[in-house]
């Protein structure tokens, strides 16, 4: 999960700084922002039985995604927030799936 987020911001931060980027390089970042993404396993394995494990999964998660500049409600659980499907969409809306090759679409 955090791979394809860490994928993500390296895509973004290239798209945004790099000018001299080429084309055929942003396919390739972007089909591995994708395949990363993809990679995400589609169901929570881990099942917490406790309320520390809740906790401590939770200021992981916020911690991650602060560092990798995500803003997550803490009040919320953040694997809702950090996730594969809420990865996907926001590939979606930002035209990501769209820049990287067909097989990875």
């Amino acid at each position: 999960l955090y791979n394809a987020y860490a994928w993500y911001k390296l895509f973004n931060i290239s798209r945004t700084y790099n000018k001299s980027l080429q084309e055929r390089d942003m396919e390739l970042m972007a089909t591995a922002v994708v395949l990363s993404t993809l990679s995400i396993l589609p169901y929570d394995t881990k099942n917490a039985s406790g309320f520390f494990e809740v906790e401590l999964e939770r200021e992981k998660s916020a911690r991650v995604a602060n560092l990798l500049g995500f803003a997550v409600d803490t009040k919320r659980d953040s694997r809702e927030a950090l996730s594969r499907g809420a990865l996907l969409s926001e590939l979606k809306a930002r035209g990501v799936l769209a820049m990287a090759v067909p097989e990875a679409q």
